[in-house]
């Protein structure tokens, strides 16, 4: 023996002294008990990472530069991203048990696993698939960790010995099967699916693979591909073509039709293909191959792509020139052996099935025995003296923590390094205002303890689940604090603006057999990505069991704790959130927006009418939970079209008619808002998108927002993005939002539409607009109807779930208008009338300690609308649609409530439609803002003639300024100001564009804005006016502000300041590769002014300098001295400008490097 054998021996030994006399187990991972505290708690930890499943190494020089002063008492700990695919707290480790690993030598030797999971299967024949890969598309590589700590459970080598060479009728396998595979997971077509592709074969060059075989054993091989594809004909014909025709001169397959029309995905067709081929000889050669498809049918394929190639060849098991060799052999019987050739005597065999329990195969010579019966055995033959390759350091060292020692709280937050402070922040915010437990969490520490450091859904679940179990119902709210990806395995960095996302794994539906050539639909409706998976905690119920798939069983449960995502791309839209949720918690609604709602639906197909029914049905369930006190604003295409006659009787060649109702809506203030029709994540219909958001403000104003429409939240298109817009606006826009990620279709979300507003109109004043959509979720599901839950699935929760929902939780009652009855009431047109009641608790009795403002709202008589709309099953037959109005505001007038009893005068302008029932609506406040109440009465009626007007002084503006009451006209540099005003009318401003304007404000003379629907009265005869004005030029400005009251009294201000900013500048990103990133600069300074790109990392450390040629500048990923490429992650990247007419910079825009 040399000294070599001696030392592995030795290794052997002591390994072999932790492993257990039963026989191994190999097909299952170790079962740990959940642990108290985890592993990385203390200790000396580094995390390592590797692409590609095999032997590696680590030496003992190495060992000792990473910190560990005895390398010989280093072990590795962890598990491949393979281990992570059933989506279950059961079968994976918990915390890092340690991987089986050896000291050879002055080295540390290890077998590791990377992303893909294996069964093996007896052929019947040579066509059958042999064997069926899962990739953990998670994950790129797989990540572990070192540390010289004690393992709990040693992981250990058990052996079964070598054969006795007398047994010569035992069979000896001289060959053995090998298998290449070939995977790109380029592209997504099921929008948010999790079976990734290659690239398109339509319009692009063919790939060209290649495949190596070295030492066949015979001639016969086969070639096993999988992918999608889209087509309207059903003569497709896939053909392979190899570079050597002796192979075979090519091999056709004909997926079949999948569509009756082009560029629809609600199907296509996922396909697998086994060929025999025929290797020239058994000489070691290299073979070039390609898939493509005859030009004459290139226009009906929309979309085609190759999953995956599986090339198999029979080889003999000789090792020479391989420091390691895989070997598969199929139906393999206990007492059979296997010879090896080409080996040193150094030589080990390990079945690495399962990496904790690895077996060693001892050698007799060149002979060695299986040990068992099985249909496949997987062996890997290597010497161990051999340099092999040597895992990346991902980082070193780990700090220590210990999630599985935590406490429970009632809310986590989970984010990443970027937006740390800001997560922190918003926990403060929920801690001081309504003292919450919330703990921020960084993603990385999940993972590290919960999934070896891989991403994968499944760790947040199963440290969610750990802090549940540990106090059952203490656990309430998570809130994903970041943006999201469908690419989780590429575009996911430990220090990025992305959070994992949960993508439904199950997407085939049905085949068409099970023999070599196969195919099933692929179906877009089934394919989802959601966080609702992360809120499922509870045990599987009884009809889980109705779906094969592990992820579906989860998915068909209900979820237990409220979970909610910011997808954040920039700190600036964290702060601005951060601002909103504080001003939404510090300052409920002091203007009647409970008591309103906003529907809006765009057209159908034809123009047909059924997006707007589907809004029409959730008004309905508003107002029965509401009744009269809610007023409904419709902002539907078909009523306000961009052609023909509208439902006013007036032709409308454009949009800015439902614009500016939906303008006055938001900025009057609504409680929720709500859009049903085709849409993207760039626009709502035809009449609302990006810039037209952009365009309105509606400070402290927040509502709950549903959208019932196809890609508006997409995770992976965050720029444009309306949605984005609307949420991280800190002037306005929904403070919580529920939306779809990719298609999804409309009677189902006319379903989920009804439930959420059902159940927000439901829901008591206090409750948290999480729970809501909980509530509603899980409704869905009750329904035991798979498309339906499905496209539920497809719906997410964006804002904070621990907001809590402002509704009334008392009521008002009218006792006396102008001193009569108020069952018969009458109101006199342009003049003061006086209301007086009551603020009610749940019994009806007056609540004495009510105290604060009431605001009565009186409209004008409802009428109705009546337009043509094209019918759902012809476009030449005509329905008529007929919708009562009854939005149109005569007034507000607001008072004061004491001891729970109002009195309000107020003058009331002239009604349009004298004569008939008015509506009127009541919403008031305690003065600490605390407790609300609503109310209605129905059935006054406006008399033709005046009563008596009174003595009102004209209005007064008694404060005009921008910013702050401090400003000092000095120069302002920057492009916004908010202008603040306060005005006193005692004789009633009015609110409804179609009696006039009663604020306006001029521009440098021109009128500009719609400030008389940003108007609020704190008290009666007070109002109070913020507007922001943005992208303001540089040079002096003036503003006149002219009020004009009920009686036609007018008032006017003045103010003037000056805008000196730098010159504008900015950066864009024009093209993206794995090889350089193209930006485009566009400034106000003269051509020839000098511009440097500026690169920083996660820390703000400038790590590359780019100087521009002209407006373009290109950077290829390297850093300052262009001599090593940066770490992939996420980078933030400016330009600066010099030129003889000043200096300017951008703004910083994010960047990914893969």
């Amino acid at each position: 023996m040399n000294k070599l054998q001696a030392i592995v021996s030795s290794a052997m030994a002591v390994a072999t002294a932790f492993a257990t006399a039963a026989a191994v187990n190999n097909d299952v991972s170790p079962t740990l008990s959940p642990v108290r505290s985890s592993s990385l708690s203390s200790g000396l930890w580094i995390k390592i990472h590797i692409d590609e499943e095999g032997i590696y190494q680590l030496s003992h020089e190495r060992l000792r530069e990473l910190g560990f002063s005895n390398p010989k008492n280093v072990h590795v700990y962890g598990y491949g991203a393979a281990q992570l695919m059933d989506h279950n707290t059961d079968t994976a480790p918990d915390d890092l048990p340690e991987v089986s690993s050896i000291h050879v030598g002055d080295k540390l030797l290890c077998y590791l696993e990377s992303t893909d999971v294996f069964t093996y299967s007896v052929p019947e024949n040579t066509l059958s698939p042999f064997i069926q890969r899962k990739r953990n598309t998670y994950s790129s590589g797989a990540t572990y960790f070192l540390s010289d700590t004690s393992p709990l459970a040693p992981a250990g080598i058990s052996s079964i010995s070598a054969p006795a060479l007398s047994q010569p009728t035992a069979e000896v396998r001289t060959t053995h099967q090998s298998i290449t595979y070939l995977e790109e997971d380029l592209t997504l077509p099921a929008e948010g699916g999790n079976s990734f592709l290659g690239l398109n074969l339509i319009g692009a060059d063919p790939t060209v693979y290649s495949i190596n075989i070295t030492k066949p054993a015979s001639t016969a091989a086969s070639v096993d591909y999988r992918g999608g594809i889209h087509s309207t004909t059903s003569n497709n014909y896939l053909t392979l073509t190899f570079s050597d025709p002796s192979i075979a001169s090519s091999i056709t397959y004909n997926p079949g039709q999948t569509a009756s029309k082009a560029g629809t995905y609600d199907a296509f067709r996922v396909f697998s293909k086994v060929a025999a081929v025929s290797l020239p000889s058994t000489d070691d050669a290299t073979y070039t191959f390609q898939a493509s498809f005859p030009g004459n049918i290139k226009r009906y394929i929309s979309f085609a792509a190759i999953d995956s190639w599986a090339f198999r060849y029979e080889r003999q098991n000789d090792l020479t020139g391989d420091s390691s060799r895989q070997m598969i052999f199929f139906d393999v019987r206990e007492d059979e052996h296997f010879s090896l050739s080409g080996i040193e005597p150094e030589t080990m065999v390990w079945n690495v099935d399962n990496i904790h329990r690895v077996v060693s195969h001892e050698l007799n010579g060149t002979i060695g025995a299986f040990g068992r019966t099985s249909d496949a055995i997987r062996l890997i033959a290597f010497n161990p003296i051999a340099t092999f390759p040597e895992p990346h350091v991902v980082k070193a060292p780990v700090p220590a923590q210990n999630l599985h020692a935590m406490q429970t709280p009632d809310m986590v937050i989970v984010t990443t390094p970027l937006f740390a402070d800001c997560a922190k922040e918003l926990a403060e915010i929920h801690i001081s205002r309504q003292g919450l437990d919330v703990a921020v969490i960084m993603q990385e520490d999940i993972f590290n303890e919960f999934s070896s450091g891989n991403n994968h859904p499944m760790a947040v679940r199963r440290f969610l689940k750990l802090l549940d179990d540990r106090t059952p119902g203490k656990l309430k709210f998570l809130l994903l604090y970041g943006s999201g990806t469908n690419f989780n395995h590429t575009r996911l960095t430990n220090d990025g603006s992305n959070l994992i996302t949960a993508q439904n794994e199950d997407l085939g539906s049905g085949g068409a057999g099970s023999g070599p050539d196969s195919y099933g639909n692929y179906d877009v409706t089934r394919a989802f990505c959601c966080d609702a998976y992360f809120g499922k905690l509870g045990p599987l119920a009884e009809n889980a069991n109705a779906f094969a798939n592990p992820f579906f069983k989860i998915m068909s449960q209900p979820m237990t704790i409220a979970v909610g995502r910011l997808p954040f791309e920039s700190i600036t839209e964290a702060v601005n959130y951060n601002i909103k949720a504080a001003d939404y918690l510090d300052n409920p609604p002091t203007v009647a927006a409970p008591n309103r709602a906003l529907f809006m639906s765009g057209y159908a197909t034809r123009k047909e009418d059924m997006h707007m029914a589907d809004t029409e049905s959730m008004l309905k369930l508003a107002a029965e939970a509401y009744g009269p006190r809610l007023t409904s604003i419709r902002a539907a295409q078909n009523m306000y079209g961009t052609t023909g006659t509208d439902l006013y009787g007036t032709v409308s060649s454009d949009i800015s008619r439902i614009n500016s109702l939906i303008t006055q809506a938001r900025q009057l203030g609504v409680g929720f808002m709500t859009y049903f029709g085709h849409g993207s994540n760039k626009q709502l219909g035809e009449f609302w998108n990006t810039e037209t958001e952009r365009g309105i403000s509606h400070p402290g104003l927040y509502p709950v927002a549903f959208f019932g429409t196809c890609h508006f939240v997409s995770f992976d298109v965050q720029k444009l993005n309306l949605s984005a817009a609307m949420l991280f606006k800190s002037n306005g826009g929904p403070i919580v939002m529920v939306g779809a990620g990719r298609q999804v279709y409309q009677n189902r979300n006319t379903a989920f539409g009804q439930q959420f507003t059902k159940d927000l109109y439901a829901a008591a004043d206090g409750t948290m607009l999480g729970n809501i959509y909980l509530d509603s979720h899980n409704a869905m599901l009750l329904a035991n109807n798979k498309p339906m839950m499905c496209n539920t699935m497809c719906y997410n929760f964006f804002g904070d779930p621990a907001l809590p929902l402002y509704t009334a939780s008392r009521t008002i009652s009218v006792d006396a208008v102008n001193g009569n009855d108020a069952a018969a009431a009458t109101l006199f047109p342009a003049s003061s009338n006086t209301l007086s009641g009551t603020i009610n608790d749940y019994n009806g009795n007056v609540d004495g300690s009510f105290n604060g403002i009431i605001k009565i709202a009186v409209y004008d008589h409802p009428f109705i609308a009546v337009n043509t709309a094209p019918n759902s099953s012809s476009p030449t037959v005509s329905t008529i649609a007929e919708i009562e109005m009854d939005h149109e505001q005569l007034t507000e007038l607001t008072g004061e409530v004491r001891n729970g009893r109002f009195s309000v005068t107020g003058f009331i302008p002239n009604s349009i439609r004298p004569g008939e029932s008015n509506r009127i609506t009541m919403y008031a406040y305690t003065s600490d803002n605390k407790i609300r109440a609503a109310g209605s009465l129905t059935g006054a009626t406006m008399t033709d003639t005046p009563g008596e007007t009174g003595d009102y002084p004209a209005p007064a503006i008694t404060v005009f300024h921008i910013n702050s009451p401090e400003y000092d006209g000095s120069a302002i540099h920057d492009k916004s100001v908010r202008i603040h005003a306060t005005i006193s009318a005692p004789a009633g401003l009015r609110t409804s564009s179609q009696f006039g304007n009663c604020l306006r404000l001029t521009h440098n003379g021109n009128v500009t804005g719609t400030p008389q629907y940003m108007i609020n009265s704190t008290s009666p005869g007070e109002y109070t006016l913020v507007m922001d004005l943005e992208n303001l030029p540089n040079g002096n400005h003036e503003l006149t502000l002219t009020v004009t009251d009920n009686l036609q009294q007018q008032t006017d201000a003045n103010l003037s300041f000056r805008i000196e900013t730098r010159p504008e500048s900015e950066l864009h990103i024009d093209e993206e590769s794995t090889e350089e990133i193209r930006f485009s600069i566009v400034h106000e300074l003269e051509s020839d002014a000098e511009a440097v790109v500026i690169i920083e990392n996660h820390s703000g450390i400038p790590v590359a300098r780019i100087t521009s040629e002209g407006n373009t500048a290109v950077w290829n990923l390297t850093d300052n001295n262009g001599s090593r490429t940066v770490p992939a992650g996420h980078y933030a990247a400016y330009v600066k400008i010099h030129g003889i007419s000043g200096n300017t910079s951008s703004a910083k825009i994010h960047i990914s490097v893969p």
